[in-house]
């Protein structure tokens, strides 16, 4: 028994050896990464973001359909859009990769794509229509935080830059990769234009301090999140992260959604919904788990308009 006892010891050594090689391999990878990210970066920069962003488009569509998540994609868009032929479906498809090669690109140049005046109606690159403007002016002369949601579309780094143009101070929730040299990165990217809370442990404490330092908060919810409410999606069952919601409920401040659609020339419209009137309880509370839905039905809406702008590569339903 005693020797049993060693052997297993020294099996489990191993292991926890092998375990601790490998992230220190994947650290280090993903560090590497980001250092060529970082030069890619520096060098692009120079050029124009839309031929650029057609390259990277036209270089995804050739890298993607080998990749697992084009097996993904298309199971769920024949499940989502059972109308649709495989051909159509495979014209979506490759618009989703042409997108987040584009998306990807886009990333050296975020600070000048949101970069933009919303009393200007000749930006080069964001067009807000006339509605959304006065929207916007309207939440800036009310003043207070408020709050909203986004989805993964064309280039989901655009809309936090909108209360940003506007004056408003606005603090966006991401999720980390876990791997500082990535997310340092991400972070440096994103920051140009909002503040960033990490979604992890003690985030609600940080959320509510912003909040009640006048700051808004956004937040994508349209990613598999465990443990999350139940809602339905494309007539499917999925989870996601109730925490807006719960904010709504608790403070009562306004509730909207924001996205960026991809237009032609390298252009993107901005546009922020109306002032949600999210369903309340017998209590005349806000009901968490109907808000959420019916969020999730407006994205449902967002990505029935602009299928290959969604990113439909990730496993999101139950």
């Amino acid at each position: 028994m005693t020797e049993l006892r060693r052997v297993l010891h020294h099996e489990a050594v191993r292991r926890e050896r092998r375990y601790r090689l490998r992230r220190l391999v994947k650290r280090a990878s993903l560090s590497a990464l980001a250092g060529i990210c970082r030069a890619i970066i520096a060098l692009i920069r120079n050029g124009d973001h839309d031929r650029l962003g057609r390259a990277a488009g036209r270089l995804m569509r050739a890298i993607g359909p080998r990749l697992r998540g084009h097996r993904v994609a298309r199971a769920n868009l024949k499940a989502a859009f059972p109308e649709k032929s495989d051909q159509e479906i495979e014209h979506v498809i490759l618009g989703v990769w042409d997108n987040l090669g584009r998306a990807l690109a886009e990333f050296a140049f975020l600070d000048r794509l949101t970069d933009y005046d919303p009393r200007k109606p000749s930006n080069r690159w964001i067009i807000i229509d006339p509605a959304d403007n006065e929207r916007g002016f309207k939440i800036v002369d009310r003043g207070g935080p408020y709050l909203v949601f986004g989805a993964h579309l064309a280039n989901w780094e655009l809309p936090p830059s909108f209360p940003a143009a506007f004056g408003l101070p606005f603090t966006g929730i991401y999720n980390p990769s876990g791997y500082g040299a990535a997310d340092d990165l991400l972070v440096k990217i994103r920051t140009r234009r909002a503040k960033l809370i990490p979604a992890r442990f003690g985030a609600a404490v940080q959320i509510e301090n912003v909040l009640r330092q006048g700051s808004s908060i956004g937040m994508m919810v349209d990613l598999r999140f465990a443990g999350g409410t139940e809602v339905v999606f494309f007539g499917r069952k999925c989870t996601v992260n109730p925490a807006l919601a719960w904010f709504a409920r608790k403070y009562e401040f306004p509730l909207y959604g924001a996205r960026a659609i991809r237009v032609p020339g390298g252009r993107f419209r901005m546009e922020l919904t109306q002032e949600l009137n999210p369903p309340r309880d017998a209590d005349g509370k806000i009901d968490v788990a109907a808000t959420m839905q019916m969020i999730t039905w407006i994205i449902e809406g967002w990505v029935r308009e602009h299928p290959e702008q969604w990113i439909w590569v990730h496993r999101r339903w139950l």
